[in-house]
């Protein structure tokens, strides 16, 4: 299995991205959310994805990219 995340905003995505709004609309225009993941929201999808309850998932990607794969 794999997961496919896209953009997420992290200590370090925050830090390179700063203040350049420019730069962070470019990124958020190309998802359905319009918005950066917490990484929280990663985390969560990993962490079910690991569990026993996704016992019968294989061989499957797993876009967490807030709708950049619908376009």
């Amino acid at each position: 299995m794999a997961l496919s995340p896209g953009p997420v905003l992290t200590p370090a995505s925050d830090r390179d991205l700063g203040d350049n709004q420019a730069a962070r609309d470019a990124i958020t225009s190309k998802t359905l959310l319009k918005r950066f993941a917490q990484p929280e929201e990663i985390v969560e999808l990993a962490a079910f994805l690991a569990s026993d309850r996704a016992a019968y998932l294989t061989g499957a990607n797993y876009p967490a990219d807030g709708g950049a794969t619908a376009w």
